[in-house]
């Protein structure tokens, strides 16, 4: 607030990763009095984060989502074995990349891949106890080229002030790591869906969502939402 007090007019604050997200978001009525910045409502931010909840948020919108299952302390092995592999594995909070990064052969990777519950079952097992919870997805058919983002700025109206999708084109590793090259697409789909999501959300600021085309259905899915 300091800082905010040294300027004529109000300075504009972005926030680009959750930490300064959460940050700006817990004292934001009183940071409003001297920075300009446009922020979603608590439990929007809460939900878009937390990848357990926005499974649930994506059947009520009635938005294509892989098959989940949240592992909080100890794995259902049961009701993984009820879903089909291969099977992604990503930790629920984005804090948590970090002890993905400590087992995966390469440090940029986010997400694990298993080809079967038996690979699942020991990748859960000894991440499991670092205390951090965890989402397995069945793995939508196709590879990273077929992962699209949508991109906006919405008003306090829920109004895209801005929009974008892009494509992948590589990421390093090939499977579950950052992206090296990407492209920006026209993509009649990723831009209707996405805007509809955000609109339903009544999204003010920015947000971030990753789709996934099956190349076995041509179906689009929604893998997550960044409210940043």
């Amino acid at each position: 607030n300091d800082i905010g007090k040294r300027f004529g007019e109000k300075p504009v604050i972005f926030y680009g990763n959750d930490q300064t997200m959460r940050y700006v978001s817990r004292p934001r009525d009183e940071l409003s009095r001297y920075f300009r910045f446009l922020m979603h409502a608590s439990d929007v931010l809460t939900i878009c984060s937390e990848k357990d909840r926005f499974s649930e948020v994506a059947e009520k919108l009635s938005v294509r989502y892989p098959e989940s299952l949240v592992v909080q302390g100890k794995l259902d092995k049961p009701a993984l074995e009820r879903m089909r592999p291969p099977f992604v594995i990503k930790p629920d909070l984005t804090r948590d990349l970090g002890n993905i990064a400590a087992i995966a052969e390469v440090r940029t990777q986010k997400a694990l891949m298993a080809s079967s519950v038996d690979d699942a079952v020991q990748i859960v097992e000894r991440l499991i106890k670092e205390g951090i919870s965890l989402i397995i997805q069945e793995l939508i058919p196709g590879g990273e080229s077929n992962i699209f983002s949508y991109h906006t700025f919405n008003d306090e109206h829920y109004e895209p002030l801005g929009e974008f999708a892009g494509q992948k084109v590589r990421t390093y590793p090939l499977f579950g790591g950052r992206s090296t090259c990407l492209k920006l697409v026209n993509d009649p789909e990723v831009l209707s869906v996405g805007r509809k999501i955000a609109t339903d959300l009544q999204i003010a600021g920015p947000l971030k969502l990753d789709f996934k085309r099956s190349v076995a259905s041509g179906e689009l899915y929604l893998l997550e939402a960044n409210p940043r």
